[in-house]
């Protein structure tokens, strides 16, 4: 699930708190908050050529958070659970749990 670059800690917070109430019910597996800088260094270490990178003249990502949902079933639930929450980028096609 990716979110807004104008996304705030608060909002990051409050979609973690529910993303956490998901987990509580049974019905994320496991999830993680990944920043902007931790998803440019995964791609460095993806990437056969990192030095590619350096022609970006800022990083590109955005923050975002893995959320695997304990089966695949469930993913329409905890869509509705997330999709009225402020700080998601609701632009970015094929963002996650919510064009499933």
């Amino acid at each position: 699930m990716y979110l807004a670059d104008s996304a705030t800690r608060r909002q990051i917070s409050a979609l973690r708190s529910e993303i956490a109430e998901a987990h509580a019910q049974g019905l994320v597996k496991s999830f993680r908050f990944v920043s902007k800088a931790q998803a440019l260094a995964q791609l460095k270490c993806e990437l056969s050529d990192p030095s590619i990178l350096s022609l970006l003249p800022d990083n590109p990502l955005p923050a975002s958070f893995d959320v695997i949902p304990t089966r695949a079933s469930y993913d329409p639930r905890i869509a509705a659970a997330l999709r009225h929450m402020a700080g998601i980028d609701r632009t970015m096609p094929g963002n996650g749990i919510f064009y499933s």
